[in-house]
């Protein structure tokens, strides 16, 4: 029998802000070891569509720890330049600068160059 299930459904369903914190925080655990891993495990994360869900606990989870966890597999996936776009795009650098609590937004300017059109 073959799977129909999506990458995407799981993690969206485990991410999800009705998911409870332990599952949270286990899924957020093993993404961050993937990320680790390899850069290539990095860029299947966000091609399965992990990143906005990601952002969304940075800037919206009820839990610290997971909020800081999640901070740090958005850290991890921007290792590769190749995600570090899709990581601006997902408002990922913003929301880590926010939750960092560093004393302006603006700073996103300064640390991270605008891509040419």
């Amino acid at each position: 029998m073959q799977h129909t299930h999506q990458p995407q459904h799981l993690y969206a369903c485990c991410l999800a802000q009705a998911a409870s914190a332990k599952v949270q925080t286990y899924v957020l655990a093993l993404l961050l070891m993937l990320c680790m891993a390899e850069a290539r495990h990095a860029a299947v994360v966000v091609r399965t569509g992990a990143l906005p869900a990601l952002v969304t606990i940075i800037r919206e989870g009820t839990n610290s720890g997971n909020r800081e966890f999640a901070a740090a597999v958005v850290a991890s996936i921007a290792r590769s330049y190749d995600n570090q776009l899709d990581i601006v795009s997902a408002g990922g650098v913003l929301a880590c600068i926010r939750w960092a609590g560093l004393p302006s937004p603006l700073l996103v300017t300064a640390v991270v160059p605008m891509p040419h059109c």
